[in-house]
């Protein structure tokens, strides 16, 4: 993903939760690493309400600070969230689960560069995930650090 400008990325909300929740692992790397780079962390405020959301129902309250120092101290580009007109539209995208529909949607209206996801509905890369992968590329956390590390 070479370019002169600087990387584009929207985070599901598993990832930001689990990078800002706990200490170690991929995500946290992830969040790290963009902290770092200066890469841009494209979101709405559907994708921030669901981590919030998934801080307090998993009892990781301690770590909403956390959470909004990310926001505070990366390069972040906040974005409309997708209207329930729009998602309701596009519910082929992720049959599965209809919750992800506003984060791939976000991606696509936002012009990222790619999604960071370690959700199977999400990153499968197989006919599942067929109608996503022609409008975005999802990697993995292990599979982003990989191609960025």
């Amino acid at each position: 993903m070479p370019s002169s400008e600087p990387l584009r990325v929207v985070l599901d909300a598993n990832v930001l939760f689990s990078g800002c929740a706990f200490e170690s692992g991929n995500s946290r790397k992830i969040i790290n690493y963009i902290l770092r780079h200066k890469v841009c962390l494209v979101t709405c405020t559907y994708i921030i309400s669901e981590v919030v959301e998934h801080l307090l129902e998993k009892d990781k309250q301690t770590s909403i600070p956390e959470f909004y120092r990310v926001l505070a101290e990366g390069y972040l580009e906040t974005v409309e969230s997708p209207s329930r007109d729009d998602i309701t539209a596009n519910l082929y995208l992720v049959p599965a689960d209809p919750k992800d529909v506003p984060v791939v949607l976000t991606a696509i209206n936002s012009h990222a560069d790619c999604i960071i996801s370690g959700d199977h509905h999400l990153n499968a890369g197989d006919v599942t995930t067929q109608a996503i992968d022609t409008l975005i590329r999802v990697f993995t956390p292990h599979d982003f650090l990989d191609t960025m590390i």
